[in-house]
């Protein structure tokens, strides 16, 4: 008879457990990535003048003044740089922010050959109240085990109260500054009310660290200089980051220059060619507004013209339920040594233009089919972000016709 086997099963069931753990979650985080898809960042084609944000502090009501507060300043240059950062990482490839003391900031993007002007203003309280949040509970387990782990963990939560609020200005069709009210072509609203600090941020000098051995870290220098410091850091990039994703929201309005002008610029390509750049896009006429064939089209370098964009093919139809006469237009031009952008320039029947700046920088470089079996490298591809709902009506009219 054979002896029996004694021997405890459990560590075998528990690395077949653990086998089939680390299975089933490395299936999830593969449906997770297949599922999530990457974000397409759109760059719009602006040149952004940033004018300095203006910040204001405001009084608290009495009972919140007079309970133990933590008090921080927010600096117009550190959010003005900030703002400007995220405009470039998320919504634009060029943005230059405006220097000096002025009471015309139309005229200072004018300066700057900008198409949009971006104004900001920032009212919040200068003090917040500190408390310990749920990731101080979470924590204690790192303080028991000893070791500096328990440093690192947000455990303290600072509430404060931030209103955010920006204009875009289109600086060809403003013609007075300040702006009549309702002439923006956007205005982005946010608020912000609260920020978490780790023991790092808070702490300096080797007291407190000495003293966190005994005492878990969230209990530590909360109210500290250092916490002050850190946390007008902390809400600076807080504040420019949650604006950039409201901006997001607004691309499509900043694109149409939400209904004040006659037509909606809907892609191009530039693409290298023998004889130079090759310019190829596409506009609605928005007949809607009055407007009933595209005005005149150009591509300028400053003061400079660099060519006439001409209407090689129309198509009426409607978008989004608007009737439109959708056109395409074609040029090629040389772009002058040493520049890296020139400007489509588009002006209406009564003479009110928009710009838009074609990036010649590389940094958009794609591949692209050109007719079938044909590939080509296009320096700057313009997509707009909005669904192209472009409905024709009729037999399609295309007038070919040298550029």
């Amino acid at each position: 008879m054979s002896r029996p086997n004694y021997a405890d099963p459990r560590p075998a069931r528990r690395a077949v457990a653990a086998r089939e753990l680390l299975l089933l979650l490395a299936a999830l985080a593969h449906l997770g990535c297949a599922s999530t898809p990457t974000p397409d960042v759109h760059s719009l084609p602006f040149r952004v003048a940033l004018a300095p944000t203006d910040v204001a502090p405001f009084d608290l009501p009495e009972e919140d003044a007079s309970s133990k507060r933590l008090a921080f300043t927010l600096e117009p240059k550190g959010l003005t740089e900030q703002i400007a950062e995220q405009l470039r990482l998320r919504h634009f490839d060029e943005v230059v922010e405006l220097t000096g003391e002025t009471d015309d900031w139309l005229s200072a993007a004018q300066n700057e050959r900008a198409d949009l002007l971006m104004t900001s203003r920032v009212d919040y309280s200068p003090s917040a109240r500190p408390r310990i949040n749920d990731r101080f509970f979470l924590n204690l387990p790192l303080f028991f085990l000893g070791g500096p782990a328990c440093w690192f963990v947000n455990d303290r939560s600072y509430e404060y109260e931030a209103h955010v609020r920006v204009e875009f200005h289109d600086v060809q069709l403003s013609s007075t500054w300040p702006a009549a009210p309702g002439s923006e072509l956007a205005t982005v609203q946010d608020h912000d009310r609260v920020a978490t600090l780790d023991f790092l941020d808070r702490a300096r000098g080797p007291v407190p660290y000495f003293v966190s051995v005994v005492v878990p870290a969230g209990l530590l220098a909360k109210s500290s200089d250092a916490a002050g410091e850190s946390l007008s850091e902390r809400v600076t990039v807080q504040l420019a980051e949650r604006l950039a994703l409201q901006i997001e929201k607004w691309h499509s309005q900043l694109l149409s220059a939400a209904g004040h002008f006659p037509y909606d610029v809907v892609g191009w390509t530039v693409v290298e060619t023998d004889e130079g750049l090759r310019f190829e896009g596409t506009v609605d006429v928005l007949l809607d507004l009055g407007a009933q064939v595209l005005g005149p089209c150009k591509i300028v370098s400053g003061d400079d013209e660099l060519c006439e964009v001409q209407p090689v093919g129309e198509s009426r139809g409607t978008v989004q339920g608007r009737n439109v006469l959708r056109t395409t237009v074609r040029a090629t031009f040389q772009a002058p040594e040493g520049v890296s952008s020139v400007q489509l320039a588009l002006e209406d029947a009564e003479g009110r233009r928009r710009t838009f700046t074609i990036d010649l920088s590389d940094t958009n470089a794609r591949t692209i089919a050109l007719t079938a079996g044909s590939e080509s490298k296009a320096i700057n591809v313009l997509k707009t972000p909005v669904a192209d709902t472009f409905r024709p009506r009729g037999a399609r009219a295309v007038a070919e016709r040298a550029p």
